[in-house]
């Protein structure tokens, strides 16, 4: 057995919907130790958004969980592949892109989800300060801060510590101060 034969095997069972066989070649898979074959893992992953259409609540587990395992690129292409996206799947990528350091992609993030009309809320607020703070995007973070009325959001506790830690990290310090 060949990770290649797993990965058509897969493959074949998402395109004609037989989820059932393709879990067994996915214990198959596991059992073999091929797991971490990237073929493989690509046609387990088509299987799995074939089956999350319509699911959203499963679809945004599956990306919280990838991207809490560390795998940026599984999760982005689940959450990429979703026929429909909430606010906590939008707010997950964001997250996982922030925990493993990918400012920049976080922010396009924010702005792409903007720009389809869904409304940040507090908690992606917080995630979008804190990735910020995290990845140096000081003037991101900032600009973000400034448009939260935008949005009927106001800073409390949480949104103002993660905006001195930002200024605070950035050796801003005084205005950090001023902040508080």
């Amino acid at each position: 057995m060949n990770p290649r034969s797993f990965s058509i095997a897969i493959r074949a069972c998402a395109m004609i919907g037989l989820h059932t066989f393709g879990r067994q070649i996915h214990a198959a898979v596991s059992k073999n130790g091929l797991g971490s074959n990237l073929p493989v893992v690509d046609s387990m992953l088509d299987v799995y958004c074939r089956r999350l259409q319509g699911n959203v609540a499963l679809a945004n587990a599956l990306v919280d969980m990838y991207a809490k395992c560390g795998s940026i690129s599984d999760s982005r292409k689940i959450f990429r592949e979703m026929s429909e996206r909430d606010l906590v799947s939008w707010t997950s990528m964001m997250i996982g892109y922030g925990a493993h350091g990918y400012g920049k992609e976080a922010v396009e993030l924010f702005d792409e989800m903007v720009r389809f009309g869904i409304r940040p809320d507090r908690i992606v607020f917080v995630a979008v300060l804190t990735t910020c703070s995290h990845t140096g995007l000081i003037d991101e973070g900032l600009r973000w801060f400034e448009s939260m009325s935008n949005y009927n959001v106001t800073p409390d506790q949480e949104i103002y510590g993660c905006v001195v830690d930002l200024l605070g990290r950035a050796g801003r310090a005084e205005e950090a101060y001023q902040l508080i």
